[in-house]
């Protein structure tokens, strides 16, 4: 089973009885199939698993480092980060705990309306897909840190996956990681991530195919 939009090519042959005559001309045409494979719609695609790091620091000397190995999932995926408070501040810092969010984003797009006004955009509609919290009680002083594993399942029955040219509608899906601070504010990061439709085991197939098709016919 792979993911596949299908297409045809077809050839014409024309061949002419004669010069000089008047005969209908005899026109054979030719039709197969042709196989494209959609694979930028699959979480085994190379380009997704690119190790990343990000960090953000604020102005209380407070700094957020999160680390991921994938950015794209399937239904039934494991997201997970690493995340790692650091303090440089020379107050202790009171770690409550962390929070991990896996959020969806629906956006509708403004249209025409039956008659002739044009519909502005719609508020978007957010919807937590999954979480995870971790409560702690953990003081950090200048130039500690601390550093723990986020994360959460995609449900097995996800079958929305992120549209982001859609000419009606949006989907799009991020992470949101949060340390909870004691008496400070929270200090907290977004990681956009891709979501597919299509089974982790469909998508390993196709990059299996796909890498043999490149193998045995390098030309």
């Amino acid at each position: 089973m792979r993911s596949e939009a299908s297409s045809r090519s077809i050839w014409s042959y024309t061949s002419f009885r004669g010069l000089f005559r008047r005969e209908a001309s005899l026109t054979i045409h030719y039709s197969v199939p042709v196989v494209i494979d959609k694979h930028e719609l699959h979480s085994t695609w190379p380009i997704y698993a690119q190790p990343e790091s990000r960090q953000i620091v604020r102005e209380d000397l407070l700094s957020l480092a999160v680390d991921r190995g994938n950015s794209c999932f399937a239904p039934g995926d494991r997201i997970v980060v690493v995340a790692t408070l650091k303090s440089d501040n020379l107050t202790p810092v009171v770690l409550r705990g962390f929070e991990f969010l896996l959020l969806e984003t629906i956006t509708f797009q403004g249209g025409q309306h039956p008659h002739g006004k044009k519909i502005g955009p719609i508020s978007p509609q957010i919807t937590t897909i999954g979480e995870q919290k971790v409560p702690l009680s953990v003081t950090l002083y200048g130039g500690t840190q601390h550093k723990i594993e986020l994360g959460c399942g995609l449900p097995p029955n996800h079958t929305t996956s992120s549209v982001i040219s859609g000419t009606h509608i949006a989907v799009s899906y991020k992470t949101l990681i949060r340390a909870v601070l004691d008496f400070m504010a929270p200090l907290e990061m977004e990681l956009p991530i891709t979501t597919t439709n299509w089974p982790r085991h469909v998508s390993g197939e196709l990059m299996r195919y796909l890498i043999c098709t490149i193998v045995c016919n390098p030309s």
